[in-house]
């Protein structure tokens, strides 16, 4: 009997030994400086603090600071390591503040966005943990979109007037445009795969979509310049625009009035460029 017992302790034992769980390896994440034109530089820095504190806190993630500098996309980049970056913006139309969350995967280059406004820096505070467990778990799911938890997609319904509501959501087709996110409100951004992004104003007459950029003129709208003729051009170009309607419930055509390379002193001119938007489901 006593010999059972002790066959018995050591079955135990080797179980246990064997049922103990792997520690999955911790993922790296790179932590780039926040993005922001905004003069309230305080406010910026303690807000990209926030964010890394929080990032640091998670559980499964190795984060490198890389501050101060910004991220920048290079080709030759393929470490296994996750870039993130927050962009921090005034909000145009209230005192709050639009922060939008990027996850890029250096790898595959696969990048997942969080757009969110805030209406005080202490709701940012009580947000700021589960915001950033959503976007990265969305970049590790295969199939995963973009998270834009502050506002639904909606669809455009058969037979109903088109409206602001209607066209929410994310959509893509520009080839140097990641996607542009639609909010509810009539704001919104677009989100170029150079890592800019920009603040949008969405209106609708008829069946007619304007959006026109809003906020300063930033050289990286335009990647389709070289990059020192669109830095000399950007500070006197007028906003870019787009003229759209909607051909089917899932797509938007019409013209982008923007600037385009030319062989003139400046290097570019003003053009009219058709453009398709498909929505993004």
């Amino acid at each position: 009997m006593k010999k059972h017992r002790q066959i018995f302790a050591i079955f135990v034992l080797f179980s246990s030994f064997f049922c103990i769980p792997a520690v999955a390896e911790a993922i790296p994440v790179d932590f780039y400086a926040a993005i922001s034109d905004s003069k309230d530089t305080n406010m910026i820095r303690m807000t990209e603090n926030l964010y890394f504190q929080q990032l640091n806190s998670l559980d499964g993630y190795d984060v490198s600071d890389r501050r101060p500098e910004e991220w920048q996309k290079k080709d030759e980049d393929a470490s296994d390591s996750i870039v993130f970056f927050a962009e921090i913006q005034e909000s145009p139309d209230s005192a709050g503040w639009i922060c939008i969350l990027n996850a890029i995967s250096r790898l595959s280059g696969e990048r997942k966005t969080s757009v969110k406004i805030y209406d005080s820096y202490y709701k940012i505070l009580l947000d700021a943990k589960n915001s950033l467990v959503s976007l990265l778990s969305s970049l590790n799911s295969d199939g995963a979109e973009a998270v834009v938890e502050s506002e639904k997609k909606t669809e455009v319904p058969s037979q109903k007037a088109l409206s602001v509501e209607s066209i929410a959501g994310n959509w893509t087709g520009e080839p140097y445009i990641e996607k542009i996110v639609i909010l509810r409100g009539g704001k919104g951004f677009v989100i170029y795969k150079n890592g800019a992004s920009m603040t949008i104003q969405v209106s609708i007459s008829g069946n007619s979509v304007h959006v026109q950029q809003v906020g300063r003129p930033n050289a990286s709208y335009y990647p389709e310049l070289p990059r020192e003729t669109a830095m000399l051009v950007a500070r006197t170009a007028a906003p870019i625009e787009w003229n759209l309607s909607m051909t089917d419930d899932d797509t938007l055509s019409g013209k982008k009035s923007t600037l385009e390379p030319a062989d003139t002193p400046e290097g570019a001119v003003s053009a009219h460029v058709e453009v398709v938007w498909q929505r993004k489901k």
